[in-house]
């Protein structure tokens, strides 16, 4: 006889005997199963005539509390469909050109006009000499004082000097001044004969009777105080404009821009500018300039430049620009201060897809409904196909994109969509809003076995059989997709 216990579990036993009472011991032995002596309760006396033992019950204990209903779970039916036909997907409409060039490097305004600017730099570095002219001042003094009189003191001119060592510290820090920087190393080549420019900070070592000029931030230049005793031991000067106004020993120093922003802290202060900056994808410091000059200048000078610049926020900063980190640019947006109107002025020559980008995530933007469709033409190329050539774009996009769900809930799915396209790594940290399970939509994965599970008091699905009760294996009929979200591929639970 076939052995049936593989096949009917202890689930078909207890049907059995609430069915067929009387009948069951019979059909439990063609089952496989016994039927078994009931046990003894209490250890019977050997003595012939004895009487049973029998057990009392305790009063005092007390009563046992009623079990809960168990659920036990059989596969009732099993049904195998066939797939439709494949038909190939309709192929979408071209993608429009991206046009713009996001390396291209827009004018920064200036910092300090140079009709404002030039006095205080002459100060710094002009060199004094004696001219035709008498000092008058300077006779009457002495001969007033009885002291012999050996010349005739002259007024001393002071001019542009000679030879000049320009210290230009294009550390990335300083990529804001960057453009400052170069219109100042312009007009001193006209106006010096001699200008020596030096762009590292390891060549800032001033010579024997040099003047040298740092233009950057005397606050962050290191040994500092170490050059200018250097300079003083050789007879050299050294000036410095600066981003930072700073007073350091040994040192003439001017403040690149007149300090005026007074309202609040630093902090405070880059915090407002980050809630402006947060509204775009990606920022070259013209823009940075810009939307700083949109705040008053209590409230904003090129100290919060540097701030936001160098802040632990940003995520990403090189010469051409930089990048918010995407999880702390949605809680700058919520704030609701992004500048959507400048932004898209700013941004009219960057590529299509950064524009677009900054119009989902915007507060109110008449460019919405145009951005919306360029994304959703995208996620049909993805669809279609074209994965490996628009994974780049949706995983940069999608990161930024994740915050525009939070004024636009409908967006969710195409968002997600996007965001499962770009990340295929199951470990990776799913953002806020964003729907996993979309990956069978972008990326399915091959058909697989499945088993059916009893553990925990739940069904189960899983790839690999962990710890609880097979009820049976599944072979899937179309693609599974498997989605981890923060860890490891986890089994899926149904509902029950």
């Amino acid at each position: 006889m076939t052995d049936l216990r593989a096949a009917v579990g202890r689930a078909d036993l207890v049907r059995l005997l609430r069915a067929c009472p009387e009948s069951a011991p019979a059909l439990a032995h063609q089952l496989g199963y016994r039927v078994q002596a009931p046990r003894q309760e209490g250890k019977a006396d050997s003595s012939p005539g004895a009487a049973p033992a029998t057990s009392k019950p305790d009063a005092s204990a007390p009563a046992a509390a009623p079990l809960p209903p168990a659920h036990i779970w059989r596969v009732a039916e099993e049904e195998q469909r066939a797939l439709p036909a494949a038909t190939p997907p309709e192929r979408p409409a071209p993608l429009p050109p991206e046009g713009g060039d996001v390396l291209a490097i827009p004018p920064t305004p200036e910092l300090t006009p140079w009709p404002a600017l030039w006095p205080r730099l002459f100060n710094l570095i002009a060199e004094e000499l004696p001219s035709h002219a008498p000092d008058v001042p300077r006779l009457v003094r002495t001969l007033a004082t009885g002291r012999p009189l050996t010349h005739v003191p002259r007024r001393l001119r002071k001019r542009w000097p000679e030879r000049l060592a320009l210290w230009i510290d294009r550390h990335v820090d300083l990529v804001p001044i960057w453009a400052d920087q170069d219109a100042i190393r312009w007009r001193l080549d006209h106006l010096v004969p001699d200008l020596v420019e030096q762009l590292e900070r390891p060549d800032f070592v001033p010579r024997s009777g040099q003047t040298a000029l740092l233009l950057g931030d005397l606050t962050s230049l290191p040994r500092a105080r170490q050059r200018a005793r250097e300079a003083e031991a050789r007879q050299a000067r050294v000036a410095a404009l600066t981003a930072r106004p700073a007073d350091v020993p040994g040192w003439r120093s001017a403040p690149w821009q007149t300090p005026l922003a007074h309202a609040g802290t630093a902090e405070t202060r880059a915090h407002r500018l980050l809630a402006l900056v947060a509204g775009a994808v990606y920022l070259r410091p013209a823009d940075l300039r810009a939307l700083r000059m949109t705040l008053p200048a209590a409230e904003a000078d090129v100290t919060t430049e540097l701030d936001v610049w160098q802040h632990r926020d940003v995520a990403a900063r090189a010469p051409d620009g930089m990048v918010l980190d995407p999880t702390v640019a949605r809680r700058w947006r919520r704030l609701g201060l992004d500048a959507q109107d400048t932004l898209a002025r700013l941004h009219a020559d960057l590529p299509l897809t950064i524009r677009a980008a900054e119009a989902l995530v915007g507060s109110a933007s008449p460019d919405f409904p145009s951005a919306l469709a360029y994304f959703e033409q995208l996620l049909a190329h993805i669809r279609a196909g074209d994965l490996a050539a628009l994974a780049d774009v949706a995983r940069h996009t999608s990161a930024q994109l994740a915050s525009a769900i939070d004024r636009h809930p409908e967006l969710k799915e195409t968002i997600s969509q996007l965001w499962v396209a770009g990340h295929p790594e199951p470990d990776t940290a799913v953002p806020e809003g964003i729907d996993p399970s979309k990956a069978s939509l972008i990326r399915p994965g091959e058909a697989t076995d499945l088993h059916l599970l009893h553990a925990e008091g739940a069904l189960r699905l899983a790839a690999e059989p962990p710890q609880g009760i097979r009820l049976a294996g599944l072979r899937s009929t179309q693609p599974v997709a498997w989605v981890g979200q923060g860890g490891a591929r986890q089994q899926q639970r149904l509902r029950e």
